[in-house]
């Protein structure tokens, strides 16, 4: 495995927020504990080949799919140069969320970084929502509405 590290976590979380599991629900398919997968996910650790083959089963993917993904998985570094700014060379950024308190201003390239990820499970938990809504509940509008401009279509000729 030479994804960059925490590369396997952001993939992990990514695709349990795609599914719409919890990390409960994931340790339990994978039959591996809650903090052994939140260490996995924060790329404090790097699991076992047992590990990965239960993980990437219970994430219905192959080991190679999830793999892949931890390849292709955008890690944002937050490193800092002496001179304060970040490894890119730009300064750190400040950004309010808007209701004026204190605790709601993230400043720094690693707020920045939680802000992207939390970006990216947000976008995948949509991708997902869509997807099940798309399975499940545009059928029913699809048909329906085919049925309506039908019934139309008969009134209209008689």
């Amino acid at each position: 495995m030479d994804q960059q590290p925490g590369g396997l976590g952001r993939a992990i979380q990514v695709r349990r927020a795609e599914l719409g599991l919890k990390r409960k629900e994931v340790a339990e398919r994978a039959l591996l504990s809650y903090p052994y997968l939140s260490e996995l996910e924060n790329g404090t650790k790097t699991p076992s080949a047992k590990a990965l083959r239960q993980l990437a089963e219970a994430l219905e993917l192959s080991q190679a799919e999830l793999l892949d993904r931890a390849d292709s998985s955008p890690v944002r570094p937050d490193h800092r140069q002496s001179t304060g700014y970040a490894r890119d060379g730009l300064p750190p950024i400040s950004i309010t969320t808007g209701t004026g308190g204190a605790s709601d201003t993230f400043s720094g390239s690693h707020e920045f970084e939680q802000l992207g990820r939390l970006a990216d499970v947000v976008a995948a938990t949509v991708r997902a929502e869509l997807a099940a809504w798309a399975r499940t509940s545009l059928p029913t509008l699809i048909r329906d509405e085919v049925r309506r401009v039908l019934d139309e279509e008969g009134r209209a000729h008689r």
